[in-house]
C-alpha cells in the first residue's frame, strides 16, 4: 500500500478568511494578513514593526491589560477573550485568540474568531449581527421592540426602555406590555398584534395612545409588520413607533384655531349681510320714490333737484359696494360665475355707460376690440365689468383734457382659452412714481392729504386687484406725472367651441365700399379705418371738416366717389352739422350718406340734422354692431338708389329718466308682497301698482302664510329678513300648505344682504328666483314678464291644434331668423341646455316614480322654462300639457306625454349637435 503523500501547508495562511497577527512576547507586530490590515483600515506593511497596543486594548479598554495578556499566554495555554479596535470615530471589540507558535515560543498569534473575510465580503456571525441591530436601534428616537409569537420581548432599544422605565437594560426581555401598560392600552395593543401575526400583513401608521403605568400617556404612530423565518413561518412581529404627542396637540391647537377663525369668519359675514341689509334698505326707499316722483308732473326745477338726489343715492350706493366687496373679499364671501358671455359686448356695454361723462367733461372715449379676440368667452362677466368700470371711473375722474382709450388684446390664444390684456389709457394727471407701489393697497390713494381734490374711499383699485387674483390674472399700472396712466388688466378665460359668425353673410356685397372718416380725433379714426378694413370696405381719414371736404371733391373728380361718411359732431373749426351743411350745398356731394357719431345731441342739434337730412347717428364710443347694423341698413338690399329706408336707427344712448310702462304692457298679476319696511312697500306697491297688478301687503312672514292660507296669488315677492318670521320659514309653511291644495305659486326673494350662497339657500328652501336690493322698475318689469302665473288664480291658456302641430326643433333654421344679439342668446342656452338635460330628465323620471303630483309639476314647470328658452315650442307644449296634467292629478295624461317630452328634448339634443357641427349619436 503507497504511503499517502503529505499535504503541503505553506499558502494556508494565504487562504484563511479570518483576520490574523503575529507579534512578539513584547507586542510588537512582526506580520499580519490584508484581512486584518482591512478591518483597522490601514495596509499590512504600515502594521509591521508597530506596537500591538497602538492598535487593540482589552475589552475594558486598558492598554496596560493587553501587555499583562500577552504574558500569560505559554505552549497549550491559550488566551480567549474580546479586544476592542478603532473603527473610524467608534470602539468596536471583537472576540480573538492569542496562542503561541509551536516552534518559536517568544512569538504570539492573534486570530479574530468572527467576521471572516470571504470574496472580499465581510461576514458577520449571529452575534456580531445581533450587537450591530443594537447599535442600530439604540440610535434612533423611535421604539423599536420586537415581540414573540406569545407577546413577550424578545429585543427592545433604548428609547423604548426609557419609555417604559425599567431599572436596567434587559428587565422587560421576556415580560408582555401589559406588565408596563394601562389594562386599555394593552388590551388595544394585543387587538392589533393579533390581527397582524393572524393576517400575516404589516399594519402601518396606526395611531393610538399608550399610557404608560409609571408615566403619562403617549401618542404614538406604530408600523407593525410580521418576522418570518427560512422556512416563511410567523415568528413574532417587529413594531416600530413614534412618539407624535407634540404633533397630536400641535394640531389640537390648529383645529381650535380653525374652529375660532370660522366662528369669526362666520360673524363678520353675518355682520356683512346685516349691514348689507340694513344700508340697502333705506336707499331702496329713496332711489325708489325719486324714481316715483319723477314719473309725476314736475317743473325744471324739482326735476333737477330730484335728478341730483337720485344721482347722489347712486354715488353713495357704488360707495357702499365697494365696501362690502371688499370685506366680502376679505372674508371669502365672494365666488366667481363660470359662464358664457359676448367679450365684445360686454366691453361696450360697460364703456357705454360713462358716454354722458365724458361728454361733459369734454374728453374722447375710445374702445378698441383687436379682432383676434373670440367674441364669445367663458368666465364671470359681473367681475370683468366691475374691473373695467373701476379702472374708467379713476380714468375719467382724473382726467380734464384728452382721451381714454380701452383697448383688448389677445396674449395667449388656442382652441380652449384665452388671457385677454385689457389696457384703460387715459391722459390724466399721472401717478408719482412714489406711489405707483401703494394705489393697490386697501383705503390707499395717490393723493392721500386733507386737500386732496379728488374723492373715493381708496377701494376701486383694491378691489380690482383682488378680483384679478381671484380670476387667475394680475393688474399693473404705467404712469408719467401730468402725463397720464396706463393701467393693464391680463384676465384668463375659457373658449367656447360655438362661436358666433363674426360678420354677417350680408356684408360680402358691400365689398369696396368707400368710405371717408372724419374725426379730429386720431385714435378714433385709427379704429374706424381697421374696422372698414376688416369689413371689407376702402377707407380714409380726415383730421378736420375741411380736409374731409376736400378729400370728398377729389374723389368725385377721380371718379372715386366716397359712398358713406362717418362724420364727428363735436370738431373745433367745424361742427359735424355744419360739415354735413357745406355737403348739401355742393351738387356733386349730394346723395352721399352720412352717419353722424356724437356723445349726445341736444334738441337744437337734432332738429338741424334731421333738417340736413342726417336721419342716422351713434352715440360714442361707437358699438361696432350697432354702426355695422347702420351701414347694412344703409345698403342693404332693399335699400333704393336715390333714397334712404325710413327705419329707425339704432341708437344706445340711455335716457335721463325712465319713462313709465302702460300697464297695458303686462298681464294683471295678483300679488302678495312680503316686506316690513313701510318705505319698501310704498315704492314696490306704487311701482307694481302702476303696472296694472292687484298688490295685497304682508308686513312680515307670519302674515304672509296667513294671507296666502286665506287667498290665492299669482307671484309672492318674499323679502328675506324680517321680524317674527323670516322669508326662508315663510317660505316653507307656504309650500306646506300648497300640497294641500295640489297647487304651486312663484315665489321670488327680495333681499338687500347680497351675500355669497344667499340665492342658493332662497332656491333650496323652496323659492324660485332671487332679486337683489336696490332694482329699479326696469329690473322688476322684466322679472314679472319672466314668470309665467301657474296657480288656479290664472287661467290656462288651452291647446290648440294649430299649437300641438309645432315643427320639429331646428337650431339652424332658428338661428337664420333672428337678429345677432337673439342668436348669440340662443347659441348660449342650448350650451348650458346640453350640459343639463340628462340631469333634467333624470328629475323628471324620479318625480313620475315618486308618485308626487306636486314634485311632477315643479319638474315639467321647470322643464317648460328651460325649453322655452331654446324657442322649442313643441317641447314647451308638451311640458306644459304635463304641468296642467299633475296639478289635476291626471296622471293618465301626465304618463302618456312624459315618454314624448323626453324623446323631444333627446332629439333637440341631436339637432343642436349636428348644427353646431359635433358628431352626434342618438341619445339611449
Amino acid at each position: 500500500m503507497q504511503a499517502a503523500s503529505r499535504v503541503k501547508l505553506g499558502s494556508l495562511p494565504l487562504v484563511l478568511p479570518w483576520p490574523y497577527l503575529a507579534c512578539g512576547r513584547d507586542g510588537v507586530i512582526r506580520h499580519a494578513n490584508r484581512h486584518l490590515a482591512r478591518l483597522l483600515g490601514t495596509d499590512t506593511a504600515a502594521l509591521i514593526g508597530q506596537p500591538l497596543q497602538k492598535w487593540f486594548a482589552a475589552d475594558d479598554g486598558n492598554g496596560g491589560e493587553l501587555a499583562r495578556v500577552l504574558g500569560k499566554v505559554t505552549a497549550g495555554h491559550a488566551w480567549h477573550g474580546r479586544v476592542n479596535y478603532q473603527s473610524g470615530s467608534d470602539r468596536v471589540a471583537i472576540e480573538v485568540v492569542f496562542e503561541v507558535d509551536p516552534a518559536e515560543p517568544d512569538q504570539l498569534w492573534l486570530i479574530a474568531l468572527e467576521n471572516p473575510i470571504i470574496n472580499e465580503q465581510m461576514v458577520m456571525s449571529a452575534r456580531t449581527e445581533l450587537r450591530l441591530l443594537q447599535i442600530l436601534m439604540d440610535h434612533t428616537i423611535d421604539y423599536v421592540f420586537f415581540l414573540d409569537m406569545e407577546g413577550r420581548f424578545v429585543i427592545t432599544n433604548s428609547a423604548f426602555q426609557t419609555a417604559l422605565h425599567v431599572s436596567f437594560p434587559g428587565q422587560e426581555i421576556g415580560r408582555e406590555l401589559g406588565e408596563f401598560v394601562e389594562e386599555q392600552t394593552a388590551k388595544e395593543f394585543a387587538e392589533t398584534s393579533a390581527m397582524v401575526l393572524t393576517s400575516g400583513k404589516p399594519l402601518l401608521n396606526h395611531v393610538s395612545q399608550f399610557r404608560f403605568k409609571n408615566a403619562g400617556g403617549q401618542w404614538v404612530q406604530s408600523n407593525k409588520m410580521p418576522v418570518f423565518d427560512q422556512h416563511r413561518k410567523c415568528i413574532g412581529l417587529v413594531c416600530v413607533s413614534r412618539d407624535i404627542t407634540p404633533q397630536r396637540e400641535y394640531e389640537e391647537k390648529l383645529r381650535t384655531a380653525i374652529r375660532q377663525a370660522n366662528l369669526a369668519s362666520q360673524a363678520k359675514s353675518d355682520f356683512l349681510a346685516n349691514v348689507s341689509h340694513e344700508i340697502r334698505t333705506p336707499i331702496n326707499g329713496i332711489i325708489g320714490m325719486s324714481e316715483l316722483c319723477l314719473e309725476t308732473q314736475l317743473n325744471a326745477e324739482q326735476q333737477s333737484y330730484l335728478q341730483s338726489v337720485l344721482s347722489c343715492s347712486n354715488t353713495l350706493l357704488s360707495l357702499i359696494n365697494d365696501i362690502l366687496d371688499f370685506s366680502k373679499i376679505e372674508a371669502g364671501q365672494l365666488q366667481l360665475e363660470n359662464i358664457s358671455f359676448n367679450f365684445l359686448h360686454c366691453l361696450e356695454e360697460t364703456v357705454g355707460q360713462f358716454s354722458f361723462q365724458t361728454l361733459e367733461k369734454g374728453i374722447e372715449l375710445v374702445v378698441d376690440f383687436d379682432a383676434g379676440l373670440p367674441h364669445l368667452v367663458r368666465g364671470d362677466p359681473t367681475r370683468f365689468k366691475q374691473i373695467l368700470y373701476n379702472l374708467l371711473s379713476n380714468a375719467i375722474k382724473f382726467t380734464d383734457e384728452g382721451e381714454i382709450v380701452v383697448r383688448a388684446r389677445p396674449m395667449e390664444l388656442d382652441e380652449n382659452h384665452v388671457r385677454v390684456l385689457l389696457s384703460v389709457t387715459d391722459t390724466g394727471i399721472g401717478i408719482p412714481a412714489n406711489r405707483l407701489d401703494v394705489i393697490f393697497q386697501s383705503f390707499t390713494q395717490a393723493d392721500a392729504s386733507t386737500t386732496r381734490k379728488y374723492g373715493g374711499t381708496g377701494l376701486g383699485l383694491a378691489i380690482c386687484k383682488k378680483l384679478c387674483e381671484l380670476m387667475g390674472g394680475a393688474i399693473r399700472v404705467e404712469s408719467k406725472l401730468r402725463k397720464g396712466s396706463t393701467f393693464e388688466v391680463e384676465v384668463p378665460f375659457g373658449v367656447p367651441a360655438k362661436q358666433p359668425a363674426s360678420t354677417p353673410i350680408r356684408l360680402a356685397k358691400l365689398k369696396g365700399l368707400r368710405v371717408l372718416i372724419i374725426d379730429d380725433n386720431q385714435t378714433n379714426r385709427a379704429i374706424l379705418l381697421r374696422l372698414c378694413e376688416q369689413w371689407g370696405f376702402v377707407g380714409a381719414g380726415a383730421a378736420s371738416g375741411l380736409e374731409g371736404l376736400d378729400l370728398l371733391e377729389v374723389g368725385v373728380r377721380k371718379k372715386q366717389p366716397y359712398q358713406l361718411v362717418l362724420l364727428d359732431q363735436h370738431m373745433p373749426e367745424l361742427s359735424g352739422l355744419d360739415v354735413a351743411a357745406l355737403m348739401l350745398n355742393r351738387p356733386s356731394l349730394v346723395g352721399i350718406k352720412i352717419i353722424l357719431l356724437s356723445s349726445s345731441l341736444n334738441l337744437a342739434e337734432s332738429s338741424r340734422a334731421a333738417t340736413l337730412g342726417v336721419s342716422r347717428s351713434l352715440t360714442k364710443p361707437v358699438k361696432q354692431k350697432y354702426l355695422l347694423d347702420l351701414i347694412l341698413d344703409e345698403f342693404g338690399d332693399d335699400a333704393s338708389a336715390h333714397g334712404r329706408r325710413t327705419v329707425t336707427a339704432k341708437t344706445d344712448a340711455a335716457p335721463v329718466r325712465s319713462e313709465p310702462t302702460a300697464p297695458g304692457a303686462y298681464t294683471p298679476r295678483h300679488i302678495l308682497l312680503v316686506e316690513d319696511n313701510p318705505i319698501n312697500q310704498e315704492v314696490c306697491v306704487k311701482r307694481l301698482t302702476k303696472m296694472g297688478h292687484k298688490v295685497v301687503v304682508a308686513n312680515n312672514g307670519a302674515e304672509a302664510v296667513e294671507q296666502y292660507r286665506n287667498k290665492e296669488f299669482d307671484l309672492v315677492l318674499m323679502d328675506v329678513q324680517m321680524p317674527v318670521m323670516d322669508g326662508f320659514e315663510a317660505t316653507q309653511r307656504i309650500r306646506e300648505i300648497e300640497r294641500t291644495r295640489d297647487s304651486y305659486t312663484p315665489i321670488i326673494a327680495m333681499t338687500a344682504r347680497a351675500m355669497k350662497g344667499d340665492e342658493e339657500h332662497c332656491l333650496r328652501v323652496g323659492m324660485d328666483g332671487y332679486m337683489a336690493k336696490p332694482f329699479r322698475t326696469a329690473k322688476l318689469a322684466e322679472l314679472l314678464q319672466s314668470i309665467e302665473p301657474s296657480s288656479p288664480a290664472s287661467a290656462e291658456p288651452a291647446v290648440t291644434e294649430t299649437e300641438e302641430k309645432h315643427e320639429p326643433y331646428d337650431l339652424r333654421n332658428l338661428l337664420g331668423l333672428l337678429e345677432e344679439d337673439d342668436a348669440d342668446d340662443l347659441l348660449l342656452a342650448t350650451e348650458v341646455y346640453v350640459r343639463h338635460y340628462l340631469d333634467e330628465i333624470a328629475a323628471l323620471e324620479k318625480a313620475w316614480k315618486s308618485g308626487s303630483n306636486e314634485e311632477l309639476f315643479k319638474r315639467s314647470h321647470r322643464i317648460k322654462g328651460g325649453v322655452a328658452a331654446l324657442r322649442a315650442r313643441r317641447a314647451q307644449r308638451i311640458a306644459q300639457e304635463i304641468e296642467v296634467a299633475a296639478r289635476q292629478g291626471d296622471r293618465e295624461t301626465a304618463g302618456k306625454r312624459i315618454p314624448d317630452l323626453i324623446g323631444e328634448m333627446r332629439h333637440m339634443v341631436e339637432n343642436i349637435q349636428l348644427a353646431s357641427g359635433k358628431k352626434s349619436k342618438p341619445a339611449d
